[in-house]
């Protein structure tokens, strides 16, 4: 029996994903600076009919996030540069948890983390 792919089950888990939590400074901007990929990636979103939402770094947010919008956790990505506030409340909430490189982590961070990012970008521009 073949292994299965892990890049497959990625992608598919993708397109299933209804709402977007964002981390703002390190994900959407870097201190008083929008990244210039930004304004494109939230028009992509929109035109693609993907919620987003600009959640704090509280613990009891992805699953508030998940009550309010009314999603299940397959259908919810969390989307931050910090793998011990974003990614760990992806996983806290059963969200599909992506770490941008744009931020505070680095590569290195994200090949050490436990648990690790399930998806790795270098910015939103990528995960766009």
């Amino acid at each position: 029996m073949p292994e299965p792919d892990p890049a497959a089950a990625i992608a598919e888990r993708l397109r299933r994903i209804a709402h977007v939590a964002l981390d703002l400074d390190g994900t959407i901007y870097r201190g008083d600076t929008l990244f210039p990929w930004t304004p494109g990636f939230l028009a992509k979103l929109e035109r693609l009919g993907i919620g987003h939402t600009f959640p704090t770094n509280n613990p009891s947010m992805l699953t508030g996030i998940l009550e309010r919008h009314a999603l299940t956790p397959e259908r919810l990505a969390m989307v931050g540069d910090r793998l011990y506030t974003d990614v760990a409340m992806a996983h806290r909430a059963g969200a599909l948890g992506v770490l941008v490189l744009s931020g505070e982590a680095t590569r290195e961070d994200a090949d050490r983390a436990v648990p690790p990012p399930v998806v790795i970008v270098n910015t939103l521009a990528e995960f766009g």
